[in-house]
């Protein structure tokens, strides 16, 4: 997940990545490099192979190679090992690839086979898109075309994003898309914003009764026979309830199918 902002979904959007990736019969490595331990707390500390406490500031490792190889070069273990998701804290992309810059790491991973794909993530506030728009930059800078890069416009807010097709952002998202050089993840809304991919977010009052207690969204759909009887719904609420968490799970399979491990 990349992205220097917090607050914008990574940690939703890593989840969704991983539960697309295990209902294909595969099961990544988790790393999460975050003090708040955000991604830990959804999944369960057991759920995540490598935990990368800030202990420090980011400005520090950003200052200190020795520091921030001491922070990051344990990850390296991790992504050799197979496919892996990656939820990082804000502010900790920059230094990271710095890291990486530093210790010459793209041509060490190109040579190790390891291809990092960078789902830079943003919410519809346009300084949001602008830290996304500098993650693409800076990723295809220190990577060049040996990493994929994809754009995740996420709908926190529930109120879509018709009001980017207008920005400048856009105009260049659509020349790198156009050209191959960047893969959207989300689905279009015609009724909404026309042309513009977005990943929704789950609106289910099933997830809503359980989000607090260590369930993902894919969790919560499993178990929604027990989930609506025990928050006490009747039937018309827990029908619709059960529809609204269908449709979301339909969504975000179709949204994140570029990103799917391929079969065969």
């Amino acid at each position: 997940m990349a992205s220097n902002d917090g607050g914008v979904g990574k940690t939703m959007v890593a989840v969704n990545a991983l539960m697309i990736w295990e209902r294909c019969g595969v099961k990544p490595a988790v790393v999460e490099m975050d003090s708040a331990r955000s991604l830990s707390g959804i999944l369960g500390e057991d759920r995540v192979d490598l935990s990368l406490d800030q202990g420090q500031s980011m400005d520090e490792l950003a200052r200190n190679p020795r520091a921030a190889e001491e922070f990051f070069d344990p990850t390296f273990d991790v992504f050799a090992s197979g496919p892996t998701v990656v939820d990082p804290g804000a502010n900790v992309l920059k230094p990271f690839l710095e890291w990486i810059e530093r210790s010459e790491g793209a041509g060490i991973w190109q040579e190790e086979g390891i291809r990092p794909h960078f789902l830079a993530v943003a919410d519809d506030d346009q300084e949001a898109l602008k830290e996304a728009w500098k993650t693409i930059e800076r990723v295809r800078e220190v990577f060049g075309d040996w990493a994929k890069v994809y754009l995740v416009l996420n709908d926190r807010a529930g109120t879509g994003f018709r009001s980017i097709s207008d920005l400048k952002f856009w105009k260049r998202v659509k020349e790198m898309r156009e050209a191959g050089e960047l893969t959207l993840i989300g689905t279009e809304n015609p009724e909404n914003d026309g042309e513009v991919p977005f990943v929704r977010r789950c609106d289910s009052l099933l997830w809503e009764a359980v989000r607090t207690q260590g369930y993902t969204p894919f969790d919560a759909y499993k178990e929604r026979e027990s989930i609506a009887k025990k928050a006490g719904m009747n039937a018309m609420k827990a029908t619709r309830a059960k529809k609204a968490l269908r449709d979301w799970v339909a969504h975000i399979q179709d949204a994140f199918a570029p990103i799917a491990p391929k079969r065969g």
